[in-house]
């Protein structure tokens, strides 16, 4: 059975809640699943543009093993995205383009990003960003989190 990694954030207010149910659905839709403890990241810009200082994400890294195929997985994560309420991003088209991030462009009810499958990175910036190499050093680490590490509360 292929395994996945699986990329999550929030940002939202019960980005807390919203992690929580994430990993209640990916343990259902995966088998042995392992998750990080979620995290507080500073959310990372989004090419020439940028969030306003001190916007922050909820960020896990969980893996797993599936039967579904790539496609297949990540129809059903979007799904559930959509389900959660999370609306689809702009058209570059219809972006404001300045160099801060509109209110609308930055809510992020939840985010399920299928990294790796197979041992195939199909998300390569993903996989680069610093929010998942942290969430993977989490996962190598048998105690999930290393000395001084801000982890969120709950």
């Amino acid at each position: 059975m292929p395994e996945v990694t699986v990329s999550i954030g929030s940002n939202v207010a019960t980005r807390s809640e919203e992690l929580s149910r994430a990993f209640l659905f990916l343990r259902h839709l995966l088998e042995d699943t392992h998750e990080t403890p979620p995290y507080v990241t500073e959310a990372e810009p989004i090419g020439p543009r940028r969030f306003p200082e001190g916007f922050t994400y909820l960020n896990a890294v969980v893996t797993g093993r599936t039967d579904l195929t790539p496609e297949a997985l990540q129809m059903r994560m979007k799904a559930y995205e959509r389900r959660r309420g999370r609306k689809p991003h702009p058209e570059p088209a219809q972006v404001n383009h300045s160099e801060v991030l509109q209110p609308e462009e930055m809510v992020v009810i939840i985010d399920l990003d299928l990294v790796s499958y197979d041992g195939r990175i199909l998300k390569p910036s993903e996989a680069a960003s610093a929010h998942f190499q942290r969430g993977l050093a989490m996962l190598s680490n048998p105690q999930g989190r290393f000395p001084g590490e801000d982890l969120h509360p709950g």
